[in-house]
């Protein structure tokens, strides 16, 4: 299957959750929508191409090479039918060379489709990095508070809770070693709605929605060109947090 046809089911799919999504966000659990986008970024990365080692143009040269040789062998053998035999190589030829246009063409899209991702590659890995080196200059939060509500919500993974002045919101990174981060602004006082917010990232730790939304940047990237495949992307990012509210 190729991309362009990954992309025409998906942006099928992807209309259709639209749809579903305006018509029915407020009726269905809010778990439900990130189900239906993980089935399309099913449909938009697998299969997974797997490139053959020849190049196709090389193909098309070893083609014409050898119509050249028959060519030569059929005037030597048959002088009798010199123009037949040049009328069918010219034909022959005329095809390949058709047909080595074409490759030429692909070849170019193609090389504008990996340009397209390297931008977009680039782009959110300077975006990751740069937020990442605002997060380390976090602090580390210990207090009677955290302490209980660690030993409530434990999980294999240790879960850090730290606190910075370079965000407004709270948010949650890394897969492996999360880390819920809070704004230096918080009210600790307001237990209640500390215990909300916690909850509420660590519903992002326990379901894996940092993975989920590597995942999503990774197919962003991949069919950059399809603007529905952006739509997906921020309709799910949305979805994700939606979900643990």
């Amino acid at each position: 299957m190729t991309i362009l046809k990954m992309n025409f089911l998906a942006s099928i799919l992807i209309l259709l959750i639209i749809i579903i999504r305006a018509a029915l966000l407020q009726y269905l659990p809010k778990k439900v929508f990130p189900i239906l986008w993980s089935i399309v970024l099913y449909r938009l990365l697998i299969p997974v191409f797997i490139s053959s080692r020849f190049s196709v143009c090389t193909l098309i040269h070893r083609i014409k090479n050898r119509v050249i040789n028959a060519n030569a062998f059929w005037e030597l053998a048959f002088p009798a039918n010199r123009d037949i035999a040049s009328s069918m190589v010219s034909d022959v030829m005329s095809a390949v060379d058709t047909t080595s246009k074409r490759v030429v063409e692909v070849s170019f899209i193609k090389t504008f489709w990996v340009i397209g991702i390297c931008i977009c590659v680039l782009y959110f890995l300077i975006s990751h990095f740069r937020c990442l080196m605002d997060y380390k200059m976090s602090l580390p939060v210990e207090n009677a508070f955290i302490d209980d509500w660690r030993k409530k919500h434990s999980i294999r993974r240790k879960v850090n809770i730290r606190q910075s002045d370079k965000i407004s919101t709270p948010l949650t990174y890394g897969v492996f070693y999360p880390t819920v981060l809070l704004p230096k602004t918080i009210n600790w006082e307001d237990e209640a709605q500390l215990q909300y917010i916690l909850t509420h990232e660590y519903a992002h730790i326990r379901e894996f929605h940092i993975l989920f939304k590597w995942l999503l940047t990774f197919t962003v990237c991949i069919h950059w060109f399809n603007p529905l495949v952006w739509i997906m992307y921020s309709l799910a990012n949305r979805d994700i947090e939606l979900s643990c509210d």
